[in-house]
């Protein structure tokens, strides 16, 4: 590794350290004195504080993003998963609300930070908490929030779209929102260096992005579907769109075998 390369990483870990110590003053302290104010503007100083902390991470990660067509304004985004870098793609640039695994919830730090933006958590393989998570987020649909779902359950290294369970979408259908797909994909070197799959440890992939010169990335932002029939429809409509945006192998094409669990 070259000097620069490794000037670099350290200048970016004491950024990101600097920058999750202010997270953790922001959330701690600012949205609880926020409170006065009320629910729906407290939302909003939430939503810009989180907004604004993706943005920052993103400088600091060198992480470029290219986007194409317009965030809807409410609803479901169905997006393809690759890395834990998604997270900062997507919210660097709308206020969302992201749908993590539960394990995220008791991550040191980033756990306490996502519980505080409003993150809603997922248990997977508990029918009971799935479907009071479908109820939380038909209650964030009706307030007028966009909802962000990974439904492939886990990440890909982007060569492919993996099935989408169809489970949350029923959330659209129940408080009639529409469902944007969403096409994620990194560009260059970082095609094979972003994604977060197979037994890779969050730190020692994070040591190794901070090196990197730059990160590309491209998100598209597709056309709501709005008339789908079925919870199944919605997830098959929302994966082909997708897979077709990607150049991706289609829906007939047998999974690979899959990666890790879901952020």
């Amino acid at each position: 590794m070259s000097p620069a390369a490794r000037l670099r990483r350290w200048h970016r870990s004491l950024m990101l350290a600097a920058l999750f110590a202010a997270g953790v003053g922001a959330v701690s302290l600012l949205l609880p004195a926020c409170r006065v104010l009320g629910a729906a503007r407290q939302r909003r100083v939430r939503d810009r504080v989180t907004q604004s902390w993706c943005g920052a991470a993103a400088r600091i990660l060198g992480l470029r993003v290219v986007r194409q067509g317009d965030a809807s304004v409410a609803g479901i985004m169905a997006a393809n998963h690759i890395s834990w870098l998604d997270v900062i793609v997507l919210g660097m640039h709308t206020p969302l609300t992201f749908v993590p695994k539960s394990e995220v919830a008791a991550w040191p730090v980033i756990g306490y930070l996502a519980r505080q933006s409003g993150a809603l958590f997922i248990q997977r393989g508990n029918a009971a908490a799935t479907r009071s998570l479908t109820e939380q987020i038909c209650w964030r649909l009706r307030r007028q929030e966009t909802v962000v779902l990974f439904p492939e359950g886990t990440t890909s290294r982007g060569d492919r779209v993996l099935r989408f369970h169809p489970r949350l979408f029923q959330a659209a259908l129940t408080a009639k929102a529409p469902v944007q797909p969403v096409a994620i994909a990194y560009l260059g070197p970082a095609a094979a260096k972003a994604p977060f799959v197979d037994d890779d440890e969050f730190l020692s992939h994070l040591w190794a992005l901070l090196a990197e010169p730059e990160i590309a990335a491209s998100v598209h932002y597709g056309n709501p579907i709005a008339n789908a029939a079925s919870r199944d429809q919605l997830a098959r409509q929302a994966r082909l769109c997708i897979a077709g945006r990607l150049h991706v192998e289609d829906e007939a094409t047998p999974p690979a075998k899959e990666s890790r669990q879901a952020l």
